[in-house]
């Protein structure tokens, strides 16, 4: 079984259209799609350092229950990984208008993703799928099949949770799916 899952259904890049330009109109905006996953968006000006206004966004996101085991990411840490770009498509290439993108690139806007450890083991935990993590990556198992997801693999979802318009909650339903198919491993 290989792991291919379905291109983003296009709510989630509706949701960053709107939180950016919420950004530019008002300075800062917070939105969160589903649960365990929020995200902030900041209007920069000149000479700000958009990494001291993380923890402004990640208190605001409070808000939204991310409080508590929750990890962030950021455009700045994108743009400052090059090999990311490998992963999942470089900010050129999301689906934004120009003038947002070009905004980003500039850091003239400051994203800002939060998501709760584990929001993907609970979405595929509500599928009926276990997840154990061990040295080679995730062994995910449902109905005594088993498969292993490769840390490249985990590594490229969070990615795409961030930064792709990929919704956990969709790719548990995409795993979910696999397994009632053809169970069996991941080549």
């Amino acid at each position: 079984m290989i792991l291919d899952p379905k291109p983003p259904s296009g709510k989630v890049w509706a949701l960053f259209t709107e939180l950016l330009l919420e950004a530019v109109e008002s300075g800062f905006a917070i939105k969160s799609l589903e649960p365990g996953v929020g995200y902030a968006a900041i209007r920069c000006l000149e000479g700000d350092d958009p990494s001291s206004k993380v923890p402004t966004a990640v208190n605001q996101l409070t808000r939204l229950g991310l409080a508590r085991g929750s990890q962030h990411i950021t455009s700045e840490d994108f743009l400052e990984n090059d090999m990311w770009s490998c992963l999942i498509p470089p900010i050129p290439l999301w689906k934004l208008s120009m003038p947002l993108r070009v905004a980003l690139l500039c850091k003239e806007l400051f994203f800002v993703v939060v998501f709760v450890k584990g929001t993907l083991a609970t979405h595929l935990a509500a599928k009926g799928i276990g997840t154990t993590i061990n040295e080679e990556g995730w062994l995910l198992e449902r109905n005594h099949s088993k498969v292993l997801l490769p840390h490249l693999d985990v590594t490229r979802l969070f990615l795409g949770f961030a930064f792709a318009g990929v919704s956990p909650e969709e790719t548990a339903t995409t795993i979910a799916d696999l397994f009632g198919v053809q169970p069996g491993r991941i080549e």
